[in-house]
């Protein structure tokens, strides 16, 4: 069964001279790795540190130096490459699960994938630079977890936190996790270099720590060409319901790959209100259970359907336009529908 999570993102401004170098707290780092999985080595760092415990963070070496943005933001240059690292979504293999080499531009990694070899496992994201230069990243990694839904959910909250930080790494990002027996680990993170450069991303699945990186090939690496769907609804029949479809099938293709529904597609509703009164927005899970979290405004809804729930209720005092912004990943059942209805 096809599955999806709805998502949105909020982009604010950012100056590099506020950058701040080589300090890290929790507050730093739990927007970037949210609960994954601690190697041993990891526990010990984390133990006797001041970040605190329930984080997932690697030094990736004294070459290496990160650079965290704990308060103010920086943009996500305009995506170029959606990357899907979700075939298989289920692994049963260990190797090389994705792998795209020399992309150019800033690209969007949406990574989701299930341990079903009965034993623990280790995934590990490479991002790899041609040449010297900042890798930077941006958004969250949620997991590992046996449930699909709270994975989902989770990346999603982080994907859309406004305090969100930007990490940046000198000359190339490895972070590794713990994926246990039937769980799940999920991501969606934008990848772009500073200065700008070819680049590559790879995702390993391993058996144990020490690793073999020329391990099999076990997983397709589809890229495709970034796109954002946009529409404009304009309530103009009081008595009327207004639907919004997301997570559609076959959006784009990429060679013979097609991507499945609208993973990792950022959907833009921008919703013109033209008469005053109270508006009641329903979500329904039209292909199973799933979970809604949307960016409405500027606060975040979330709800959870078998088939229909009322999401919330907008009060609109005068006439104006409200954007609502979801973006598909795994996790939940699709189709998926947004509706709106002023109450009578």
């Amino acid at each position: 069964m096809k599955r999806l999570f709805l998502l949105g993102c909020c982009i604010a401004s950012f100056s590099f001279s506020q950058l701040v170098l080589g300090s890290f707290t929790s507050n730093n780092l739990k927007y970037l790795w949210p609960g994954a999985g601690l190697l041993t080595e990891e526990r010990a760092f984390l133990n006797q540190s001041p970040i605190g415990s329930g984080l997932s963070w690697t030094p990736s070496g004294s070459e290496s130096v990160m650079t965290a943005l704990p308060i103010n933001h920086i943009d996500t240059p305009p995506i170029q490459w959606l990357l899907e690292s979700n075939k298989p979504e289920k692994l049963f293999d260990y190797g090389l699960v994705y792998q795209q080499k020399n992309l150019e531009g800033a690209s969007r990694l949406m990574l989701f994938h299930l341990n079903k070899t009965g034993k623990p496992g280790y995934i590990t994201l490479k991002v790899t630079p041609t040449d010297p230069s900042m890798v930077w990243l941006k958004g969250g990694v949620s997991g590992p977890d046996t449930s699909e839904l709270y994975v989902g959910q989770r990346l999603m909250r982080t994907f859309f936190d406004p305090d969100q930080s930007v990490f940046g790494v000198e000359n190339g990002y490895s972070r590794t996790w713990v994926v246990g027996p039937d769980q799940v680990l999920g991501g969606l993170l934008d990848i772009w270099l500073s200065p700008k450069g070819l680049y590559d991303v790879e995702v390993f699945f391993y058996e144990n720590v020490t690793r073999d990186a020329s391990g099999p090939v076990v997983g397709a690496s589809p890229c495709f060409a970034y796109h954002e769907l946009s529409s404009r609804i304009i309530m103009k029949d009081e008595a009327l319901r207004y639907n919004m479809s997301i997570g559609r099938e076959d959006y784009l293709q990429a060679g013979t790959e097609t991507l499945e529904g609208n993973y990792g597609v950022l959907h833009r509703f921008k919703v013109v209100f033209l008469h005053i009164g109270t508006y009641v927005v329903s979500f329904t899970a039209n292909g199973g259970p799933a979970r809604l979290i949307a960016r409405v405004g500027d606060q975040i809804w979330s709800s959870y359907a078998k088939t229909d729930a009322k999401v919330l209720e907008l009060n609109i005092t005068a006439p104006q336009e409200i954007l609502i912004e979801t973006i598909p990943l795994p996790g939940s059942n699709y189709p998926a529908t947004l509706t709106i209805q002023k109450k009578p």
